[in-house]
């Protein structure tokens, strides 16, 4: 899976708005937002690829063409940040599904907290007893 979804009809847009080799991989997908790819000595100076992702993102968000965001999401028991280009009405859309599915995910895990602390408090309660 990679680090971005883009339209490959804006990527040519959003590759303009790239300034070096870190910037294109983070739209091409190749590296990812968080800064987890990044390996060598370029671990030493993530802050810095921290602000060129955030540089990046500004600039393609100033772009009246693009639909840009960050998207968080779960995979694989850890969280994933993706970077997100596309038309504005579709970036509308998915940014609706997505908080739709977070809705649905933080609801589902409420609730199997509620049940754990439930049964916790019952097995208390017969220790008690």
């Amino acid at each position: 899976m990679g680090f971005s979804i883009v339209d490959p009809d804006l990527e040519d847009i959003a590759m303009s708005h790239c300034r070096g080799s870190y910037q294109r991989g983070l739209v091409l997908g190749v590296e990812a937002l968080s800064g987890s790819t990044l390996r060598g000595a370029a671990a030493k100076w993530a802050l810095r690829y921290r602000d060129s992702a955030q540089a990046l993102l500004a600039r393609l968000q100033s772009d009246p063409r693009l639909g840009v965001f960050e998207a968080s999401f779960l995979h694989d028991h850890r969280i994933k940040r993706m970077l997100v280009v596309q038309t504005p009405a579709a970036a509308r859309r998915m940014r609706r599904l997505i908080a739709a599915k977070e809705t649905k995910a933080a609801k589902a895990a409420a609730a199997k907290a509620a049940a754990r602390a439930a049964a916790k408090a019952a097995k208390a309660a017969k220790a008690a007893a």
